[in-house]
């Protein structure tokens, strides 16, 4: 095509190739999600305690130790506190044999090695009922370990070297807690870390609330304005000239991210590190940053791609866009802080009703905390790449093609629901992602460009990053 006038291909097709393409995507997340979900007869082994050596190697790091290092700090200045139901699950058979050992180990230290040994019994108990049942089970290793933590429950000081050594060995940090002794160094340093862990989310829960409160009396000004019509969303009107060209745009994008995703799978049969892996795929995913400039390669000018994409200052100039951005996350908080209640609710109700096995941590905290260049990587791409990228592809291209057809709440929902499919998350979580996107969508009519768009995205992924680093520091063992 000549310069500034790209072709427009047909809108239906593109739209065909893009259900199908989204519908790939969706499908493969749904692979991934399936994939962190135990195995039935792996989860009936692990309830049973039927692990082999590999499975005792202690995690590097564990949410259970935030909540032991908040209750030693909690012990030390209230004894009386009753803490331990706030760190540590009741004893069930419905956990895995590990999970209920290692806990009984901090039960030991934060509540009584008295109640721990109960909960060792109890284990034990069901354990041999297990390979009763069960003979060709061998669940041998970790009714030795238990022997060995009663053994010192009862009489601290009858374990040996060794065997104090094979506890540690085993179990890492929950044992190295078990084993710790009254003026213990070990537990000083972990009582002065849960000090700190506490006034750091003392910090961090006050900030919230406070933001949320303002946020709440900016969605309340915002509604009477929207009422009384001196707020306008219109600012985002789009004409039909080059619609198929922001679809060519999230097609070229599509086909990318799924190429990224084939790609890693593909390179996992390879003899190549697991570090390596993982930095093949981020640098990977990084340089889709180059399909948001599709519509230049297709001979849009320049000038006109960032007036139509959204890449200018938008109503008002830059700084106060940027300032909108800022008071459209605030604003956004209440929602955000609403839509995460509701998840927590709707997954206690599914868990309950189904009886699943608990789904495996997402391993992006595990990346975050991985250090070098992983860690920056991530970071690049949550607090630069994602705002930027998204932004242009969803806000920009998919909203730009969608306001020439339908209005403003219909065009909201569908990029929203685009916008979560895209994340590969469980489906309660894509109920905070796709409310994201709408509120997204609705700043983008608001202020008719995308630099408030990107100031919220990049305000809250940087502000989830920095939470996600601090705490695979306060959880590392």
């Amino acid at each position: 095509p000549g310069p500034g006038r790209p072709t427009n291909p047909a809108p239906k097709w593109l739209v065909v190739v893009l259900l199908v393409l989204f519908g790939a995507i969706f499908a493969l997340q749904r692979i991934q999600a399936a994939a962190m979900v135990p195995d039935p007869t792996v989860w009936q082994d692990q309830l049973a305690g039927r692990i082999g050596p590999d499975e005792l190697t202690p995690p590097s790091s564990d949410f259970t130790i935030i909540g032991a290092r908040i209750a030693l700090w909690v012990r030390a200045e209230a004894p009386e506190q009753p803490i331990v139901g706030s760190v540590l699950p009741p004893d069930s058979d419905q956990l895995p044999a590990l999970t209920r050992f290692r806990n009984a180990l901090v039960r030991s230290t934060i509540d009584t090695p008295e109640a721990a040994a109960r909960d060792l019994r109890t284990l034990q108990s069901h354990i041999l009922q297990e390979q009763a049942a069960s003979p060709d089970a061998d669940p041998s290793l970790l009714l030795a370990d238990i022997d060995l933590a009663l053994a010192h429950f009862e009489t601290p000081d009858d374990l040996t070297p060794d065997e104090r050594t094979q506890l540690i060995d085993h179990h890492g940090y929950y044992a190295r807690l078990a084993l710790a002794g009254p003026g213990d160094p070990f537990l000083q340093d972990e009582q002065a870390k849960g000090f700190n862990i506490v006034v750091v989310l003392a910090i961090f829960g006050a900030l919230f609330f406070l933001a949320m409160a303002a946020g709440l009396v900016l969605l309340i000004v915002a509604a009477v304005r929207l009422i009384s019509g001196s707020l306008k969303l219109n600012a985002h009107r789009p004409t039909d000239q080059h619609r198929g060209l922001w679809l060519e745009t999230l097609l070229v994008f599509i086909v990318g991210f799924i190429g990224v995703k084939v790609l890693t799978e593909l390179l996992a049969f390879t003899s190549l590190s697991d570090q390596t892996l993982v930095l093949v795929a981020l640098g990977a995913q990084g340089a889709l940053v180059l399909t948001i400039f599709w519509p230049l390669v297709r001979g849009m000018d320049r000038a006109t791609y960032a007036r139509a994409i959204g890449f200018t200052g938008g109503k008002g100039g830059l700084a106060i866009n940027v300032l909108a951005g800022i008071g459209a996350y605030i604003a956004f908080l209440p929602i955000l802080f609403a839509m995460a209640l509701c998840v927590v609710i709707l997954k206690l109700i599914l868990d309950a009703i189904t009886g699943a096995p608990p789904v495996q941590e997402s391993p992006i905290i595990e990346l975050v905390g991985a250090g070098g260049l992983v860690t920056v990587l991530i970071i690049a791409l949550a607090v630069l790449w994602a705002p930027l990228v998204e932004e242009a592809l969803f806000r920009g291209a998919l909203q730009r093609h969608l306001r020439t057809r339908f209005g403003i709440v219909i065009s909201a929902l569908l990029v929203g629901a685009a916008f979560a499919f895209m994340h590969g998350y469980l489906v309660p979580q894509l109920i905070i992602v796709g409310s994201l996107g709408v509120w997204l969508a609705i700043v983008r009519e608001w202020r008719g460009s995308l630099t408030a768009c990107i100031t919220v995205h990049f305000a809250h992924n940087s502000i989830v990053t920095v939470l996600m680093l601090y705490l695979t520091t306060a959880m590392s063992a």
